[in-house]
């Protein structure tokens, strides 16, 4: 997974994903575009509808319920518990309301909680999905363009609501 920021409400996040190929989200502060490699599908969706949708019926998209600031993590999520071990921190963090894909999100971080590790998505105590975070660059210079989509000529925008 690559994953890019640019404050406020700006993302970039690249999922490979096997079989399904690579999923590209792209929030360039208007709208959030879904991009799926394989089967060639281009969701759009208004941004402001998906945070107003995520305080409505609660973080559905764990990597977008944490990539926007609009909200604050503490109104989606409770914090379950949290401890150390071998210098990691554990948040053990339980959607506020009930989503249909994962119950509970273990999110491990430096000890000061300042760079992040892994993020793990269960759902009735199964593992769902994992997320390891190799490399991690504060304030990093991304490219604008990153932030930016354009679809390709004559393509099927699906728009999402």
């Amino acid at each position: 997974m690559a994953f890019a920021f640019a404050a406020p409400d700006k993302y970039r996040c690249e999922i490979r994903m096997g079989v399904e190929g690579t999923i590209t989200t792209i929030a360039d502060g208007t709208s959030i575009w879904s991009i799926h490699s394989r089967t060639k599908k281009i969701h759009r969706q208004d941004q402001k509808i998906s945070v107003a949708r995520m305080k409505t019926l609660g973080p559905i998209d764990p990597v977008v319920s944490i990539a926007l600031p609009a909200i604050p993590l503490s109104s989606l999520f409770r914090l379950e518990s949290s401890r150390e071990s071998g210098g990691v921190t554990i948040l053990d963090l339980r959607p506020r309301k009930s989503v249909p894909n994962y119950d509970q999100i273990l999110l491990s971080t430096s000890k000061d909680g300042r760079i992040p590790l892994s993020a793990e998505t269960f759902h009735r105590g199964k593992r769902v999905a994992r997320i390891t975070f190799s490399s991690f660059r504060r304030n990093a210079a991304v490219d604008a363009s990153r932030f930016r989509y354009t679809p390709p000529a004559n393509s099927e925008i699906i728009p999402l609501r």
